[in-house]
């Protein structure tokens, strides 16, 4: 009887650590099988929507993070989808629908501990602009306050100035920065450092020069909270390669 008993629970046991394995196993393959979704927004040269620039590329996304985010997703091997919004729409989802990531997102305090965060996929400068033919000089971002000084409204820029103490002139398109700065309207425009000289050529200026960088920010995949840590930690593992390769730094060569 007691060997009989033994026996049981031996079974009992090995059935139980089976259902358990086997349940680890499921589980594993469901996050495997779980599509990702990305979003991201219209933010040249990071992230481009190219139906801007030709008809036949509708619902198509490039530029140099999009770049990047593709390759990692391809060599993760992850099904994903990609989205463009609206900022606020694409922000938005990533807070809350759990497996959807939004980039190019700076990564700052007040956002820390809102997602999950795979990067950087991009380094994204806050820099003051002027016209080359303007002589501004500023050695400490105080000086800015002799100066009128025009930002993106609800930018990150806005409140880097703001946290400084110095009040900016906005626009509800950063382009209309760039057509202020030509016409003497404002003295100064802080915007990204690579972003900044696309968008003034895009707009047919080009006679941009930097100024002063304010702060040195880097952009991320900002992932819902509840995306599972092993997805978060596959993907930057492989970005790290990514990054060791030199792949990264020969797409944004390719965008300067």
């Amino acid at each position: 009887m007691f060997k009989f008993l033994s026996i049981f629970y031996i079974r009992k046991k090995q059935f139980a650590l089976a259902f358990i394995a086997s349940l680890v196993f499921t589980l594993s393959m469901h996050a495997q099988s779980q599509a990702i979704h990305l979003t991201t927004e219209h933010y040249p040269p990071y992230n481009i929507d190219l139906s801007l620039t030709s008809k036949n590329k509708a619902n198509q996304i490039g530029g140099a993070s999009t770049e990047i985010v593709k390759e990692l997703m391809r060599r993760s091997e992850y099904s994903y989808t990609l989205k463009l919004f609206p900022w606020k729409r694409a922000y938005q989802a990533a807070q809350q629908t759990v497996y959807t990531g939004v980039f190019s997102t700076t990564r700052t305090p007040a956002r820390e501990e809102l997602f999950k965060w795979v990067g950087p996929i991009a380094d994204n400068n806050y820099v003051l602009f002027t016209s080359s033919d303007r002589d501004i000089l500023i050695s400490r971002i105080a000086d800015a306050k002799n100066y009128t000084v025009g930002a993106y409204g609800g930018s990150v820029a806005v409140s880097i100035m703001e946290d400084a103490g110095i009040t900016t002139e906005l626009v509800p398109r950063d382009y209309l920065n760039v057509l202020k700065l030509e016409r003497e309207r404002i003295d100064l425009w802080i915007s990204g450092s690579l972003y900044g000289p696309y968008l003034a050529k895009q707009n047919g200026v080009t006679q941009l020069k930097e100024v002063f960088t304010v702060r040195k920010t880097q952009m991320y995949i900002a992932f819902n909270k509840e995306t599972p840590d092993s997805i978060i930690e596959a993907l930057n593992t492989i970005l790290e390669s990514m990054r060791k390769e030199g792949f990264m730094e020969r797409v944004y060569s390719r965008y300067r």
